[in-house]
């Protein structure tokens, strides 16, 4: 299945409600996962200026402007959430 637009899209089971998915669909090749720890990597990066967009499900869409150097770029994102807030 290909999509035409970038953003969020909703999947969802007719017959099993508690069975869904979300699909984050990306401009470009580059994404990645977070890990258990919420660290994430992206290799072969030339250097330069990018934009880092980080999805939430419960929170939204994060910006944030980054320069990478020869080496690598750190970089650090909070996502707002509730402590005791209703997981999705």
């Amino acid at each position: 299945m290909n999509f035409n637009k970038v953003g969020v899209v909703q999947v969802f089971c007719h017959l099993h409600p508690d069975m869904n998915a979300t699909i984050l669909v990306v401009p470009n090749a580059w994404y990645t996962r977070p890990n258990e720890h919420g660290a994430f990597t992206f290799t072969g990066l030339s250097p330069g200026a990018y934009q880092v967009v980080v999805w939430h499900q419960a929170a939204g869409f994060f910006r944030k402007r980054i320069q990478v150097s020869e080496g690598a770029a750190r970089i650090s994102m909070e996502i707002p959430l509730a402590v005791n807030a209703p997981k999705p």
